[in-house]
């Protein structure tokens, strides 16, 4: 049985509100109050009374106190997987139980699990074996059936693949996929912003709505607690169905709550699919001065892959309204021999590149695997982990956040120094101070080991994409840290094609241009203080 630290911590405080008014009621007298001067006061007796029992519950308050640190460490004993981190919180609270047990309330592992892995597995696992889905009749190599074993993610051929490098270019394309819609429109983000941008989306979904589209909204309580009542109320008021992920109490002071929904999905009318790293808020745009211009990866896919993507929302969806909702399938033609016809959609055109104009790629073999909290659900750090130990000539990655754990750092530490060309883009600047200094860390062992990095100089880079030997590549939402690979949901598309991995490299190389090449000899003359952060984001860096 799971031990929910939450419960007791209310069950507790109800015994201790009990205690208090038993013994106030115990303590009164017959004449607790009396008139003084027209108003009505205490009397010095029920003052006393009530002095006595401050004194009586700051006697108890360290027991209950003492017991809450116990069963947090037996929560962490028993329920983290991490090493690391189970060593790190009960570190921390052994050594600061008081302030320990405050940090792990607000960022501790969330004992609200997620149960419906398991059903979501088998459930994968069964269209597996009856073909639902399959575009081939075998996996194709080991990635394919690695990513296949570990989530289900159904190997898909015959897609058509556009590239967007930009906000203004992904949020135009999906605003006119929006426009065009049909029959459904499922909207899955971990942050919206109630802003310029969350505006213009919040009425093309009331648009849609009323004009008899079946639109589903999930966004993440914590990421996008900026949203607002108000822009919610309307979008509801229209007909939206809106779902929040695991809301939470003061979600504005607890935004590294463990077990939060990163992933950022669109599907049109199940044909029309954008995945990537870019959530909904002018920010994305480039119009933060502090983060400055916003480099990032978006998808817009065709073909079978988007009925793959559209399960994965269906699952998280399902979990949020409380059951599976039979009528789905039937109603949006995402069932096995459900259309996979796309809307109508702009034809040609730019696909997001800065130097030249180029059309989707067809026939992409995809994957679509999605990942979340728990050892047996991990199926985009096992896709990441394979990409780099199958590589023979290079790897270049770009990810925000480099927290990798240890298998991870230890297969690019191997493929660098076995000859393979491991490069990665990484900010120059932080937007989560914490995560910045860890990843800070992490480049200083990496780099003796082999591997090169560069510091985007542009703006901030935050896009989650990975290429392997020219003809790998991976473009989502999980970052290369533990909190994407190990704790949130994600979501990451996997395809073989060399025409997009030259796209992606190409997009990689314009980076490097914008970039400084980290060196060893640069990195041990920076100034303590960026050696001593680093320290601690080390540190702490089980816990991001």
């Amino acid at each position: 049985m799971r031990i929910s630290l939450r419960a007791v911590v209310g069950c507790a405080l109800l015994l201790l509100a009990a205690f208090v008014c038993w013994r106030y009621l115990a303590s009164l007298r017959e004449s607790p109050v009396q008139w003084v001067e027209g108003g009505l006061t205490l009397s010095e007796e029920v003052w006393g009374q009530l002095r006595s029992l401050w004194d009586a519950v700051r006697r108890y308050v360290y027991w209950i106190l003492g017991v809450y640190v116990v069963v947090a460490a037996l929560t962490v004993f028993f329920e983290e997987s991490n090493p690391d981190r189970a060593n790190l919180w009960l570190f921390t609270l052994l050594l600061f139980p008081y302030v320990g047990l405050a940090a792990y309330l607000f960022f501790g592992p969330n004992v609200r699990s997620v149960p419906h892995r398991w059903r979501v597995f088998r459930s994968a696992r069964r269209r597996l074996k009856n073909g639902c889905g399959r575009s081939a009749p075998e996996a194709a190599n080991g990635l394919e059936r690695l990513l296949e074993v570990s989530s289900g993610a159904v190997p898909t051929h015959g897609n058509s693949v556009r590239i967007l490098l930009d906000g203004e270019r992904t949020f135009s394309a999906i605003e006119e996929a929006l426009a065009s819609a049909r029959r459904t429109i499922h909207m899955e983000y971990f942050s919206v912003a109630h802003d310029e941008l969350g505006t213009r989306i919040k009425k093309l979904l009331i648009d849609r709505a009323r004009a008899g589209v079946k639109v589903r909204f999930l966004y993440d309580a914590v990421g996008s607690w900026h949203i607002g009542r108000e822009y919610v109320g309307e979008l509801r008021a229209a007909g939206v169905e809106v779902r929040a992920f695991m809301p939470v109490a003061f979600a504005r002071f607890r935004s590294g709550l463990n077990h939060r929904d990163h992933r950022k999905i669109v599907v049109v009318d199940g044909g029309v699919g954008f995945v990537g790293g870019l959530n909904v808020g002018d920010m994305y745009l480039g119009r933060d001065p502090r983060m400055g211009r916003w480099r990032d990866t978006h998808l817009r896919l065709e073909g079978p892959a988007v009925r793959e993507l559209d399960r994965v929302f269906l699952e998280l969806w399902g979990q949020c309204v409380g059951g599976v909702d039979k009528t789905v399938g039937e109603a949006d033609g995402t069932e096995c021999g459900g259309p996979e016809s796309p809307s109508p959609t702009p034809d040609g055109g730019e696909n997001g590149g800065e130097n030249g104009k180029k059309g989707p790629v067809e026939g992409v073999p995809v994957q679509i695997a999605s990942s979340g909290p728990g050892p047996t659900f991990r199926a985009i750090a096992d896709g990441y982990f394979q990409m780099i130990a199958s590589a023979r000539r290079r790897v270049w990655i770009t990810t925000p956040y480099l927290v990798p754990g240890e298998a991870l750092s230890n297969a690019l530490s191997i493929a660098a120094r076995s000859g393979v060309d491991v490069r990665v883009v990484i900010p120059s600047k932080a937007d989560h101070t914490l995560v910045f200094w860890a990843s800070q860390f992490n480049v200083d062992t990496l780099l003796r080991n082999g591997v090169r990095f560069f510091s985007y100089k542009g703006g901030f880079v935050h896009a989650k994409t990975m290429v392997a030997d020219s003809e790998v590549a991976s473009v989502g939402t999980a970052n290369l840290d533990v909190r994407s690979l190990e704790i949130n949901y994600e979501v990451q598309a996997f395809m073989r094609s060399r025409e997009l991995a030259a796209q992606l490299e190409t997009a990689f190389l314009d980076d490097q241009e914008l970039c400084e090449e980290e060196s060893l000899s640069g990195r041990r003359n920076r100034p303590l203080i960026r050696k001593v952060q680093a320290a601690v984001g080390r540190l702490w860096s089980a816990l991001l």
